[in-house]
């Protein structure tokens, strides 16, 4: 994970123009699931592609031990869905009520032919999902859970567009889904989380609201190269 592209991430319809963006709509319909309602199942055919509009979901997969991990959380804006292998890899679960986009494949690539540009977001777009979580498994590799937990605080500042010094993170999801997202064990993520509050670097504002107090500390923790945070575009 290199310089801004470390936390930012960038909806399909940002790449879109308002036409294009009006034909990929005209395609969509309404689609809404509830917690603890799964979107699609790992291994189910890959029929649809979706936009998330309001609400969070998170990727989870079952290792070959039947240990879950996390993959990522889909936030408003997100596009997912797609997959080369012609099934879901994954399993995509409402933590959130959510409200999405739904559109056929088969339209999609219709559509992506007769547009370029739109063929071209959407590759660029699904290939920056799967560069995340190709680095997600790199980078958390290497990390202690100190460095662990700021990366996900960072990461999620990032997600949910906080600005300023001592931004507040809305947690929908339990602390089991951080520690399977991070790769901890949720009393290794217990305890860190209690340590980084004691330290100063974050605390609660309330049950689900977490705030950071000290950004420069937690930028430094993940030893990301250009201090993407502090160096990126409002």
């Amino acid at each position: 994970m290199k310089g801004k592209e470390a936390y930012r991430s960038q909806p399909l319809t940002s790449l879109l123009t308002e036409t294009e963006t009006a034909s990929l709509r005209a395609l969509a319909k309404p689609v809404r699931v509830v917690p603890p309602q799964t979107l699609y199942h790992e291994g189910d055919p890959c029929r649809h592609a979706y936009i998330m509009e309001d609400g969070l979901l998170m990727l989870e997969r079952l290792a070959s031990d039947g240990r879950r991990q996390v993959l990522a959380f889909v936030y408003p804006g997100d596009f997912m869905g797609i997959d080369m292998a012609g099934k879901h890899m994954v399993s995509a679960v409402a933590i959130e009520p959510c409200r999405l986009s739904q559109v056929r494949l088969s339209d999609l690539n219709d559509l992506a032919r007769r547009h370029p540009a739109i063929d071209t977001a959407l590759k660029r777009v699904t290939h920056g999902i799967l560069g995340f979580m190709l680095d997600q498994v790199c980078v958390l590799g290497r990390m202690t859970a100190r460095q662990r937990m700021a990366f996900f605080f960072l990461h999620m500042a990032d997600r949910q567009k906080c600005t300023g010094d001592s931004p507040e993170i809305t947690l929908a999801m339990t602390r089991a889904d951080i520690a399977d997202f991070l790769g901890l064990r949720i009393e290794t993520a217990i305890r860190t989380l209690s340590a980084m509050k004691r330290d100063g670097l974050i605390d609660s504002v309330s049950l689900n609201v977490m705030r950071i107090r000290d950004m420069d500390t937690l930028v430094d923790l993940t030893d990301l190269s250009a201090h993407a945070w502090r160096n990126a575009d409002p």
